[in-house]
């Protein structure tokens, strides 16, 4: 094990309404965000809490000082409408996790916010895509608005449910040989204990693979943290395998 396994950051949680201190924790770098500038929830003791103030706000002062202080706000005392989001739409179906990990290469961590944003999905399922992204854009339209760093929040969000199953069916090693890699890890969810049952993960130099694979066949197959470059393996993928692209949350659907 080494020193970045061992580093974590100690995590002083304060209700807003009462100034009592309500516990401390140590957590990893991948369970917290980069900035606490999007309004942000968490769950804590059985309840929501949405994150009032942060000191620091951002991951590049408390990932030195170790330190960082969260004042927060109990959900359930807070008029439903003033509830803000930081996306405009979230699956509606988010895998099992399990203390088994499947890959022991190497673990990339997600939210399960993030699961199935940027997925490959068999194009018979077409009409559904365009349904679904129906929904999506009238919340990005009507619902969203942007904040100072340039990001946008939203009054409502649209949980994803028409999709189901992507229905793809990919044998493991061809994936691995379309993208050029022998190495293959395990996914995880920050904050969660335990690892994305049957869940995988392939990274190439642009961009992080991850899904669900079962007795060597990929059932589903989604995008992470990929950059400009990554459009070529994108299109590889979606051509040899005749799939549908779809970012969710950017209202993107790109054809094979």
């Amino acid at each position: 094990m080494n020193d970045q396994d061992n580093f974590k950051i100690r995590v002083m949680f304060i209700d807003a309404d009462t100034g009592q201190t309500l516990g401390t924790s140590d957590l990893s770098p991948e369970q917290l965000p980069e900035s606490f500038e999007i309004p942000t929830t968490l769950e804590l003791g059985n309840h929501k809490w949405e994150i009032q103030e942060a000191d620091p706000i951002s991951a590049d002062i408390f990932l030195k000082t170790k330190q960082l202080t969260l004042i927060l706000k109990r959900l359930d005392s807070i008029d439903p409408t003033s509830i803000i989001f930081s996306l405009p739409t979230i699956s509606s179906e988010v895998p099992s996790v399990e203390g088994w990990q499947p890959y022991p290469a190497f673990v990339t961590y997600i939210t399960d916010d993030d699961w199935r944003q940027s997925e490959f999905i068999n194009i018979s399922k077409l009409s559904l895509i365009g349904s679904e992204m129906d929904e999506v854009k009238a919340v990005c339209i009507h619902e969203g608005r942007e904040v100072e760093n340039g990001g946008r929040i939203f009054n409502k969000i649209h949980v994803r449910a028409k999709i189901g199953e992507p229905q793809i069916f990919i044998a493991m090693y061809e994936l691995k040989n379309l993208l050029k890699t022998k190495e293959v890890g395990s996914i995880a969810f920050s904050g969660y204990p335990g690892f994305v049952k049957n869940g995988f993960a392939i990274n190439t130099p642009n961009a992080q693979f991850y899904g669900i694979e079962e007795n060597g066949v990929v059932k589903t197959l989604c995008m992470h943290a990929f950059t400009d470059n990554a459009s070529l393996e994108m299109e590889r993928v979606k051509k040899t395998f005749h799939l549908v692209f779809v970012e969710w949350c950017n209202c993107n659907i790109l054809l094979p």
